[in-house]
């Protein structure tokens, strides 16, 4: 992971990047939160 803020994170991986924009602005507190979601969705 390279970036996170409320509307999107940005990521690294096998030397390119990309960015993903989250739906809706979220809060600090959300962040975890989603991030977690979205690491269950992958596995």
């Amino acid at each position: 992971m390279e970036e996170i803020n409320n509307s999107y994170i940005k990521i690294n991986y096998d030397g390119q990047s990309a960015i993903i924009n989250f739906k809706n602005e979220i809060s600090e507190e959300e962040i975890h939160s989603t991030l977690v979601s979205m690491i269950k969705e992958i596995y």
